[in-house]
Parts: structure tokens; sequence; C-alpha cells
């Protein structure tokens, strides 16, 4: 691509483009160390600190991946933050509770005071929320930055995981936990400014 336009060309994850669009143009501007947290079909992040994306050989805030259920994992299943905390893991747990609802009709299912909806829905939340207090451990953001499908459901999501931080999190000043301001665009954006977050 380099030699076909003439231009410097770079290659980034999603997650990552998108944490540096919401830090520069979104939700966590005027921070310098960022966490973006994307929940959706599954869970990722990206990570800002001192204003630079955080890039190691591989994309630096893979922490769907991360184990959380170290005895789910032991026995073979799916004990990861993605496993336990994604839309793909909250609506195999509707099906596994009866519910025929996923995305949309099930959030609506919960804000309408559902009691089986809002139990999966708590135990999906508590696990991506765990994986927010592990990268709170990491990094020490000042401000975690929530998007994605599922992540984007304000108080819903947000208020667990400032509940999992309080609770968790490292010793020191507080973190802001907020949703992404820039909705699908935030890719768009962060890969403007992506350059000079590098």
């Amino acid at each position: 691509l380099v030699a076909a336009l003439g231009l410097p060309v770079s290659l980034a994850n999603d997650a990552d483009v998108a944490a540096v669009g919401e830090a520069h143009f979104g939700a966590g501007r005027g921070h310098s160390d960022v966490v973006y947290v994307t929940i959706s079909t599954g869970v990722g992040a990206g990570i800002l600190v001192g204003g630079h994306i955080v890039l190691p050989r591989y994309s630096g805030g893979e922490i769907g991946h991360s184990i959380i259920d170290r005895e789910l994992a032991a026995a073979g299943g799916d004990g990861t933050v993605e496993g336990l905390g994604s839309g793909t893991a909250l609506a195999r747990l509707a099906r596994a509770a009866g519910i025929d609802a996923v995305g949309a009709d099930l959030v609506a299912l919960v804000t309408a005071g559902n009691p089986a909806a809002r139990t999966v829905w708590d135990e999906a939340i508590f696990a991506a929320a765990l994986g927010v207090v592990n990268l709170a451990h990491l990094v020490a953001p000042t401000v975690v930055v929530v998007g994605g499908g599922m992540g984007r459901n304000g108080e819903l999501v947000l208020a667990p995981i400032r509940s999992a931080l309080a609770r968790f999190r490292p010793a020191g000043p507080s973190i802001t936990v907020v949703t992404a301001a820039l909705g699908d665009d935030s890719g768009l954006l962060g890969a403007a400014a992506w350059r000079a977050a590098t």
C-alpha cells in the first residue's frame, strides 16, 4: 500500500483506533491516560498512556482474552472476560435462562424490570467489569471510556463497572467511567489522529 499510494500506511486494531478517537475528540478528551473498552460481540480495549497508544507486538488491550474464572478454564471452558462478559455470552446466558430475546430486545426486558433478564445481564456485566478492573490495575487510567453495542447502554453498564472499580480498584485517585461519545465514528476519528498518538 505504501508503494502504491506513496503515502505512509498504518494497520491498527479497531479498539486501538477507537481509543485514540475517544481520547482526542470524544469522552476521553483532556485525559492523557485513557482506557477504551468495547463490549460488543466480543470484548476488547485500547490503552493510551501519556497520550500515546500502547502498541506492543500485538494489540495491547486484549483484555477480553484474560482469564477471570480459573476453575472454568481448568475444566476446559471459556473462563475469559469475553467468554463471560460479551454480547455473545449474554445471548448464551439468556437462552440458558429460557429468555427468547437478544440485543436491544433483551435490554428492553432488563429496563422493564424482568428479573430473569436482569440476572443474566448482571452476570455478564460483572464479568466485563472485572476486565475493566484488571486494566485499571495494569495502567491506572484517569478515565475509562466504554463503547460497543452492549457497552453503550448508559447506566446499565456504567454503574456496575463503577461499583466493581470502587470495590476492587487500585489505591489512589478515583477513575472516571463514561460512555463513548463518538459512537461508531470513534475509529474513523481515531484514524485521523493515529500518527499523533503513536
